[in-house]
């Protein structure tokens, strides 16, 4: 602390009084003789603190009154890191305070010992502007560069000189170097004080964001049992799939962009109890709920490719243990993306599962480091060992061209579903040493073995008349006309909803009702009066109510029936019609490309009904048929190769 007058036994705050409590030092690294010596002063501060008068703790310990006060009150001296030096004050030629120049500055160059920070001192606007640039790196009315170097910050002195009306005939300017070396130093010593400013100027916003690890301050939320505390998070596979068809007998396949995984983590037993595999280039807030609503729900091992099996052990939670269905959690930690300020995330999620949502600082992974390291260990361990990954980036020397090998290997986006499945499983079920040799599905079923030291938390059972996880609450209108014998119906996605009781209901028409809409599968959806009155379920009329469709997909459908692509004749199923409308753009498309396959929007966005409506693509038996573009293969020997993912599933991940 800054001290305005010396200190005395009877005048140290209250606060220091006990020396125990100073930063300590180690006397073992000293010699016998200064060891000796400061094991003398350390008793007689004690002595003298503890009530002792001055005069008889320096007899008995043969020291100097003056000095003995001395030390004191350089102890009590306020360091860098924001407590009093303490001990450290007494070590042998330790310096307290910044050496301060009092001769006057030279007009040549020698014996300027402190000169730089001298002239700082004296003009404290120079000062504060220049450290003000050494902070931001920008200069004022300027385009910003990537990094100043020091010739830059040089040339800024001059003018901050200038401005100022500062000679330029004075120092620092006056010397041979004009003060360059002295600012250099000065710079260097001003980014390690200011260690996060300094990294981001470096080393730009990764080390930025890296330096705010490693404070030694400890983390403000800590998993003390199963589901605590659970993270989600989305990442983009780095790797490429192809969506088949089937033309005349001959399968073709056409590569699709990266699929996105939304995986959720709990943080006590690094288990991921569900996931989801989003098709497209943009992950949606239905991914986040359909993942949650997968982790309450049972898991079922899938029907695998050839070549792909589950190893012992490899599972999700709630598929080997019972207690795992339907378990909720307290917290639930998500980064600062836009889709999960969505209703569907901020809203229907913790008032389903019963728990408090928190959201990330913008770019500040570091804050739920458990759920980046399982995607890290993914793809170190499993995905960039593929034949078509791309790599950790552009940059990488063992990358490959990740398009050509998907449709050359003839690797299907649903066969890497089968290897999302079994490398997350596998994560499971790997042995961590840091659990004491037991794997993340040992771990979770050990504490549910031993439900006295935590209280798991159960779904609540939900009354039919409340909204489920995944049901939306909107308010539609009754639509009918008795003069035109049109019976009631209820519009919706400009589908229309009906059904035998509200199709008798013509009082009702013109009224404004509640429907509770799912809208991951838009066939049907319950519906009641404002006054909670239960009016049934209402299912969609013509062929909309035969296979599943979300929204995102019958916006799609409709946008091309508007723009006069797609034709939906009376008594078809639209979905049908527009698999079949995408797979024929898609084949038309491809038969104009080059040598090399390009991934099409059509083959993403077919990919993805598919995946939402569980049906396949029909096959195309008609007369038209686009010639098959011929590709150079490298190797002749890879022109029909088998796939094989080459994955070795045990001992994944440490």
């Amino acid at each position: 602390m800054d001290q305005e007058r010396d200190f005395t036994s009877r005048t140290i705050p209250d606060q220091y009084r006990d020396t125990s409590a100073w930063p300590q030092i180690d006397l073992t690294v000293l010699s016998a003789n200064d060891r000796f010596y400061l094991e003398r002063i350390q008793r007689a501060i004690r002595a003298y603190l503890d009530g002792l008068s001055l005069a008889a703790v320096c007899r008995e310990c043969e020291l100097n009154p003056a000095d003995l006060l001395r030390r004191l009150n350089r102890a009590l001296i306020m360091h860098d890191d924001g407590h009093i030096y303490g001990w450290r004050a007494i070590l042998p030629w330790a310096r307290i305070k910044q050496y301060t120049r009092t001769a006057p500055l030279r007009a040549d160059s020698r014996g300027l010992s402190g000169a730089f920070r001298t002239f700082l001192k004296a003009h404290p606007a120079v000062t504060t502007a220049l450290n003000k640039l050494i902070r931001t790196g920008k200069i004022e009315d300027q385009i910003e560069v990537r990094r100043l170097t020091t010739g830059d910050y040089h040339f800024q002195l001059k003018h901050l000189c200038d401005k100022h009306h500062i000679p330029l005939t004075q120092y620092p300017f006056c010397t041979e170097d004009g003060g360059k070396r002295s600012l250099g130093r000065y710079i260097k010593e001003f980014r390690q004080r200011h260690f996060a400013s300094g990294a981001r100027m470096l080393g730009g916003s990764d080390a930025a964001t890296r330096a705010r690890t490693g404070t030694g301050f400890e983390r403000t939320f800590i998993a003390r049992h199963p589901f605590e505390i659970v993270s989600a998070d989305a990442h983009r596979l780095n790797f490429h799939g192809t969506v088949r068809i089937l033309v005349k007998g001959e399968i073709r396949h056409f590569p699709i962009h990266r699929l996105n995984l939304v995986a959720l983590l709990d943080h006590y037993t690094r288990c991921v109890p569900a996931y989801y595999v989003a098709v497209g280039q943009e992950v949606g807030a239905s991914a986040v709920l359909r993942a949650v609503r997968n982790a309450l729900g049972f898991w079922k091992p899938r029907k695998l490719s050839p070549g792909l099996s589950y190893p012992a052990g490899a599972a999700l939670p709630s598929g080997v243990i019972p207690e795992a269905v339907g378990q909720c959690w307290s917290l639930f930690l998500i980064d600062n993306a836009s889709i999960h300020y969505s209703k569907l995330v901020a809203d229907q999620i913790p008032d389903r599962i019963g728990c408090s949502t928190l959201w990330g600082p913008y770019g500040d992974w570091f804050q739920r480091p458990e759920i980046e390291s399982l995607y890290s260990s993914l793809e170190r361990r499993g995905f960039l060992s593929l034949p078509n990954s791309t790599g950790t980036g552009p940059e990488d020397p063992l990358r490959s061209d990740s398009v050509k090998s998907a449709v050359d290997l003839e690797i299907t986006w649903e066969e890497m579903l089968d290897l999302v499945d079994v490398s997350i499983c596998t994560y499971n079920g790997t042995v961590r040493r840091q659990f004491g040799n037991r794997s993340p599905l040992q771990r979770l079923s050990d504490a549910f073995s031993r439900p006295a030291t935590w209280l798991p938390r159960r779904q609540p059972h939900r009354p039919p008349s409340a909204p489920d996880l995944d049901a939306t609450r909107v308010e539609v209108k009754i639509c009918g006309a008795i003069d035109k014998g049109r019976r009631p119906y209820v519009q919706y996605q400009n589908v229309r909803y009906t059904s035998p009781v509200l199709a008798n209901l013509g009082q009702l028409i013109g009224t404004k009702i509640i429907a509770h809409v799912v809208e991951d599968d838009l066939r049907q959806f319950r519906v009641f009066l404002k006054n909670g009155e239960d009016l049934g379920i209402l299912r969609a009329m013509g062929g909309w109510a035969t296979l599943p469709h979300d929204i995102a997909l019958r916006k799609a459908i409709f946008k091309a029936i508007r723009e006069d692509d797609l034709v939906v004749a009376s008594g078809e199923n639209p979905v049908m019609a527009y698999i079949n409308y995408k797979a024929r753009s898609m084949l038309k498309r491809g038969s104009k490309g080059g040598k090399r396959p390009t991934i099409f929007p059509e083959a993403t966005q077919l990919a993805k009904a598919i995946q939402v409506s569980q049906v396949d693509v029909p096959e195309i038996n008609d007369d038209w048929m686009p010639p098959r573009p011929e590709r150079v293969h490298e190797d002749p020997t890879e022109a029909n190769p088998s796939f094989v993912p080459p994955i070795k599933h045990r001992g994944m991940l440490t």
